[in-house]
């Protein structure tokens, strides 16, 4: 059976979001309000984000591409996940606040949708492939 976190890495090439839900696993829990279950931030998760700050992200930025708050952000930093190495460029999402590129997102799968109700398969092909330019540009 294949896993969302498979998916995400076998389509992104990179996983973004690695919540784990429960008390296993290595990493730190982080309560989620409204919620009755704690997620964790793990080692994987520490690197990226070690990563994201050596590469001038802003933390709040940094924390809500992980879903959480800046005081998580700061317990890595702080060597809370002891030694870690800090992921590579190539291993980082897009810099940029990532509420901003889900609306953008979400405006170009409208578009796309349109595209492909009206039969245009190559219109959409594009909206497709500028969407995912879009997004992944290197934001201040």
């Amino acid at each position: 059976m294949t896993t969302i976190a498979q998916l995400q890495r076998d389509t992104l090439g990179y996983l973004p979001l690695d919540f784990h839900f429960g008390t296993k696993g290595s990493g730190r829990s982080i309560y989620v309000k409204g919620q009755g279950q704690r997620l964790h931030l793990t080692n994987h998760d520490a690197s990226i984000v070690l990563g994201m700050i050596a590469r001038g992200d802003r933390d709040h930025d940094i924390a809500a591409w992980f879903g959480v708050n800046q005081g998580r952000i700061a317990e890595v930093k702080g060597g809370e996940f002891g030694s870690i190495s800090a992921a590579t460029r190539a291993e980082l999402p897009p810099k940029g606040p990532p509420g901003v590129k889900g609306k953008r997102a979400r405006y170009s799968l409208g578009e796309i949708a349109k595209a492909l109700d009206a039969g245009d398969t190559t219109k959409a092909i594009d909206l497709v492939q500028q969407a995912i330019a879009r997004y992944d540009a290197n934001e201040a």
